[in-house]
């Protein structure tokens, strides 16, 4: 059985000796949040701007359960070119800042395990996380999706970062999170029939934004843990699930323990969360007093 690295190379072989009418077939690694890379099958077009990528841990999964190797090349042959049949991006939603403002959305990330990729991209420092910019875009099919903002970019538009924070905030306002109980969440996503016992343990409430894509952007807002702190009279413990949502808990719950969290967080990132989707190892405070947010 081949390695992963082996099977990338093997596909990008297999596929180059297929007609791509006129595409260029090759193998890339992009790094991505907290220095996980991932490798794909990129098609390049010398007429295109923007290049389709399929990245090939989901079949390189399908090979190690036992798919035919063939049928998973007949697979991403296909994927290919399906990708080269849907309408081409508006290229002003690229490159024209007018189109791409309204698109400017935030995602969070931990600063100390994403220093060399922050380097050279915009970003703004929260605690020890760092919320850099995504543009999101769209074609007429529907097909969504992101591109970060880089240095680059930023001068190439003629903006700030000022300007580029003011587009974020513009897109991810306030109201367009969410507070939400646990259960109520659950129920929603489960059904009634394969809903856990919540009756006992910590009263959980789920914070995140109506995309549920990098929801945890919601620490950018302390007027929301205040509202919640306010309505609970109690100051608030923040865990960062992931990227995507906080759980927080009213701290004036007795079944709730700091160091206990802190050990939940850890041990939940390190043997269930996606790498890629980690933020940071330890809960979060809301002070009342102080009006802020620290870490515990």
């Amino acid at each position: 059985m081949m390695d992963f690295h082996e099977f990338s190379e093997a596909v990008v072989s297999e596929l180059k000796d297929r007609d791509f009418n006129g595409y260029d077939i090759s193998l890339v690694d992009n790094k991505k949040n907290n220095g996980v890379s991932a490798k794909g099958v990129v098609f390049r077009h010398y007429s295109e701007m923007v290049s389709p990528i399929i990245y090939l841990e989901y079949s390189y999964n399908r090979y190690v359960q036992g798919e035919e190797f063939d049928e998973l090349v007949d697979d991403l042959y296909k994927r290919g070119t399906d990708n080269m049949e849907k309408p081409d991006l508006d290229m002003d939603m690229l490159t024209d800042w007018d189109h791409v403002r309204g698109n400017i959305h935030g995602k969070i990330v931990n600063y100390d395990t994403n220093k060399e990729y922050l380097e050279g991209v915009p970003y703004i420092r929260i605690m020890d996380m760092a919320v850099i910019f995504q543009n999101v875009v769209f074609n007429e099919t529907g097909f969504n999706g992101s591109i970060t903002v880089t240095d680059d970019m930023m001068k190439a538009f003629g903006i700030t970062l000022d300007d580029l924070k003011a587009a974020m905030l513009e897109n991810d306002t306030l109201s367009s999170y969410s507070v939400l109980p646990l259960g109520y969440v659950l129920k929603d996503m489960m059904g009634d029939d394969m809903m856990p016992d919540l009756t006992e343990g910590p009263h959980l409430y789920v914070v995140s934004n109506e995309r549920k894509i990098n929801g945890a952007t919601a620490f950018m807002y302390t007027e929301l843990f205040r509202k919640f702190a306010d309505k609970n009279e109690s100051d608030v413990a923040i865990i960062p699930s992931s990227i995507h949502e906080l759980l927080i808990i009213p701290m004036d719950d007795e079944s709730m323990d700091i160091d206990s969290l802190n050990s939940m967080v850890k041990e939940v990132n390190a043997t269930t969360l996606d790498p890629v989707e980690i933020l940071s190892n330890h809960v979060y405070i809301y002070s009342r007093d102080k009006d802020e947010i620290v870490a515990a």
